[in-house]
């Protein structure tokens, strides 16, 4: 089962308002979420490996990958690797992740979301 669960990382800090914002979505959202997500929260001052790589100079981000595969998500503007704007609230973050889940799946690894968030 756990193969089948996409892994959803947060990146930024707990100590940011956005981060907080954000944590707390996620955590309302678990219960939903839990059999299709593992939810990893990640300090960027902790594990400073991905930042360079993913260009994490966000507040908070929100990345996918499934089966050791990362998650494009096209936001209606091309390919993006991450999830870096404030996703305003619960309805629109379970979209957003609900989309992610059921194209992870996909040859291309490429999901695409339709979201009002980006801004």
């Amino acid at each position: 089962a756990e193969m089948e669960r996409c892994i959803l990382l947060r990146f930024g800090h707990s100590w940011d308002p956005l981060c907080q914002k954000m944590d707390e979505m996620l955590e309302q959202l678990y219960p939903e979420i839990s059999l299709m997500f593992s939810v990893f929260k990640v300090d960027i001052s902790d594990v400073t490996d991905f930042t360079k790589l993913y260009e994490l100079y966000d507040p908070c981000s929100l990345m996918c990958f499934f089966q050791k595969k990362h998650v494009l998500c096209d936001f209606g503007q091309g390919p993006s690797n991450k999830c870096n704007w404030v996703v305003h609230n619960v309805a629109e973050l379970r979209q957003f992740l609900l989309q992610i889940s059921s194209n992870s799946k996909s040859e291309d690894n490429l999901a695409h979301v339709l979201s009002t968030a980006r801004q």
